[in-house]
Order: C-alpha cells, then structure tokens, then sequence
C-alpha cells in the first residue's frame, strides 16, 4: 500500500468510524432506557408526547402511533419505571416526559443531526407526523448496525450465518440484507462486512449424496468483518469489556459469541436438555435422583450469576 492510499484511508476512518464509534456507544445507552430494539412502541410514545408540547391521554396516544390501548399502558409503565414518563393532572389520567425523558431524546436528535426538541416540535405541528417516523427509519438501522457488528467481532468462529445474524438482531434475513448492503456492496465507502464460503459440516456425506445425483451444496455462506469492521468493533466499549470482564471472555468461551440472544438461546437449550437427562437418570436411577437435580440446580444458578455479571 502506499503512502497516499494509507493517507486517504486514515483520512476516510476518522471521516466515518469515529462518528460510528461514538454514535453506536450512544445509541446503546439511550436503547437501555428507551427499549427500541425490540420494539417501536416505546420509541413511539416518546416520540408523540415530545410532539404533542402538550400532555396526552392513553386514547390519544394509541389513536396517534396506531397501537391498542393496553398494549400502550403497559409501555408507558415500563417508561415511568424508568423515569421518562410521569402522570398529571388530578386524575392521573395525562402523561407526559420528565425532564430525564426530554434530556434523553435531545441526546438522540443530537445524535441524528436532528434541531432541538422545541424546534422538532414546531415543525411536526406544521408539516405533521412524518418527524417522529423519519426518526425510527435512523435509530433503528444504526442500531442493527451496531448489534451485527458486536456478533461477529465477539464470535469465536470469527464469522456468523445469515440466519445466526437474523437470530441476533430480530429481523427477517431479507430485511437484515436491506440493513446491511449499504457496509457490505462493492461501491460502499466504508465497507464493514464480506461474504466468505466455507466448506459444510460432513462435507464428505454431501459429496457422496452428490455422486448420486442429489443436488446439494458443500460449501455454505457466511458474513465477517473486514478490516474497517474489526477496528471499529476494537472501538467499542464492549471489546473492552470482553478483554477485561472473566464473565464475559467465560460466555464467550462456552456459548461462541457475546451476542446475547444466541447466548439466551444456547442457554435455553443447554438447560432444558439437562433436565430432561437428569429427569431420565432419576427415573432409571431414583437413587441419586436427588444428586442429579440438586447438581443441576447449582449449575443453572452458577451459569445465571455468570451471565449476569458478563453482562452488567
């Protein structure tokens, strides 16, 4: 390489993976409070009492995102848990932010280049809706973004299926590809992931269908980082966890990746094929019944506290 492409390519790494750096970081600390990975609805009522400049009814609110009612009420109590949301008026019947609710979007609309919450305000009111929905369209990719980024950079393989990272993230592997093209085609500025083939577990039991004329593949398809990628996952606060933090390298270690939905699912399975052969071995074997369950119990509790310290 030479020194003008190292030059440019330093140029284009400060220009674009700082800024990713940092916004992702971010973006991380607002959706703990703010739960829109999983779901809009949260984001939503934010959103439309930040909008409203006015305390709103659960009616209204439900009329205005399109949601049910109840399914309104109950976000709305995890936001007042959380202290972004609070009641007024003598029946307790309006919400509206708290400050810590309006501090928390500023930071998001800072984050998104967006005007000042007033400003947002002033402009919804004039020309509509279409601020609180243009927002999700921004929030929720970056949030992705970050969540691939964090799977495969934790994974011990390096490298992650399609289906694995649709797994992560909660999407559809067609709506995870939409997401993911804009870091990953041929003519993308800051190209953050590839595609590799390796071959198939059993690989010599496809060959051998294959010389009977069965049509299948022995090579499959698999997402990692590229170079850009990787520098920007040694960036994150969550390398450095995983560096540092003997619960998290110790998941890492027994269940291939950090991410935690993998991680939850593994885990699910791990537990429940353990209680079906320790449920197995007291009925064949009633007396050390006792034994088998109490050995699982102690290592459902020791791989929870495990979990809970790698991450929190």
């Amino acid at each position: 390489m030479s020194l003008a492409d190292f030059v440019e390519k330093e140029r284009l790494r400060e220009r674009f993976l700082e800024p990713i750096k940092n916004g992702v970081k971010r973006l991380r600390e607002i959706d703990s409070k703010i739960d829109f990975a999983r779901s809009q609805l949260q984001l939503d009522i934010v959103l439309e009492l930040a909008l409203a400049r006015k305390p709103l009814t659960a009616d209204e609110i439900a009329r205005f995102i399109g949601y049910r009612k109840k399914a309104v009420l109950d976000a709305i109590r995890k936001l007042e848990h959380k202290g972004l949301v609070r009641r007024v008026g003598s029946n307790g019947m309006l919400f509206e932010l708290t400050d810590e609710g309006k501090r928390l979007l500023e930071d998001l609309f800072d984050l998104l280049g967006v005007s000042g919450l007033n400003s947002v305000a002033r402009k919804a009111h004039a020309r509509g809706r279409a601020d609180a929905r243009d927002l999700q369209k921004v929030v929720q990719p970056s949030y992705y973004l970050a969540k691939m980024v964090i799977a495969i950079g934790s994974s011990r393989k390096g490298y992650l299926s399609m289906k694995e990272l649709a797994s992560v993230v909660g999407l559809s592997q067609e709506r995870l590809q939409s997401y993911m093209e804009p870091y990953m085609s041929a003519t993308a500025e800051v190209k953050l992931f590839k595609k590799i083939k390796k071959p198939v577990r059993f690989e010599q039991l496809y060959k051998i269908l294959r010389s009977f004329g069965i049509r299948v593949s022995t090579v499959s398809s698999y997402v990692t980082l590229t170079d850009d990628g990787r520098l920007l996952y040694y960036r994150l606060p969550v390398y450095v966890k995983l560096k540092h933090n003997f619960a998290a390298k110790l998941v890492v270690k027994l269940f291939g990746s950090y991410a935690e939905r993998l991680v939850l699912k593994k885990f699910s399975i791990l537990i429940y094929t353990l209680a079906l052969l320790s449920i197995v071995v007291a009925v064949a074997f009633p007396s050390i019944g006792f034994a088998v369950l109490l050995g699982l119990m102690l290592l459902y509790v020791v791989l929870s506290l495990t979990l809970l310290v790698a991450y929190t």
